[in-house]
């Protein structure tokens, strides 16, 4: 027998039900941030995006129009949180403070990581204070 009931099956229900303070730690792949933020928002669950890549742009409306908290950061360590966030007003008050200069960024992460590092695309913010940056030489 078929319910008429519209909310019968909406995630929602069955998270605010099952599950009243869940809050989402999300480290997937690339490819699935956009899809998994939608989710989230249409379930109305809390998240954090650790994942760089995806339609960054699409994300932030998606989290905006959803009325969501959310914490989407490339960087999950306060202390680089801090600085990358310390660099941003920088490059606001002293643009090209550094014109003439040259960074070089050095990560090691695993063999199979699938995308350009999230800290260093969060470091191009020196590229507003003049220095060359060339986030795609930063990927090892």
């Amino acid at each position: 027998m078929a319910s008429n009931n519209k909310n019968q099956h909406d995630p929602a229900i069955y998270f605010d039900i099952l599950h009243p303070d869940l809050i989402i730690v999300d480290f997937t792949v690339p490819n699935a941030v956009n899809d998994n933020v939608e989710l989230y928002c249409k379930t109305g669950v809390p998240f954090v995006m650790g994942t760089t890549s995806g339609d960054r742009d699409l994300l932030y409306k998606t989290v905006e129009e959803g009325k969501l908290y959310a914490v989407i950061s490339p960087q999950m360590g306060k202390q680089v949180v801090a600085f990358l966030t310390a660099m941003d007003i920088m490059s606001k008050q002293f643009p090209r403070a550094f014109s003439g200069h040259t960074l070089e960024v050095l990560e090691s992460h695993q063999s199979t990581k699938l995308h350009t590092s999230g800290t260093a695309k969060a470091i191009s913010c020196f590229q507003k204070l003049g220095v060359s940056f060339d986030i795609d030489e930063s990927f090892i």
